[in-house]
């Protein structure tokens, strides 16, 4: 069964958070639950322990996915080139 993603989830996308429709903290964190959802949905389809045979360990250990505050030290608005 394919994993679906509503519409809030689409725009949240790098693009939007380029663009400065979302912040950098609602990308971070709608990215790393998007990824809890897909390691559930894929520990349903496999069942738990072919998801740690192949992740090497279970969805508890995988959670963090991106460190916040790392990709927040990280992040520089982007620069608009100005027109003449």
């Amino acid at each position: 069964q394919p994993v679906t993603i509503d519409r809030n989830q689409r725009s949240r996308s790098p693009e939007y958070a380029e663009q400065g429709q979302i912040k950098p903290a609602q990308y971070v964190d709608s990215l790393n639950q998007l990824f809890a959802a897909c390691f559930l949905k894929v520990e349903e389809v496999l069942g738990a322990a072919d998801f740690e045979l192949l992740f090497g360990g279970s969805k508890e250990e995988q959670g963090g996915f991106i460190d916040k505050r790392v990709f927040l030290k990280s992040y520089r608005k982007p620069r608009h080139e100005s027109t003449p």
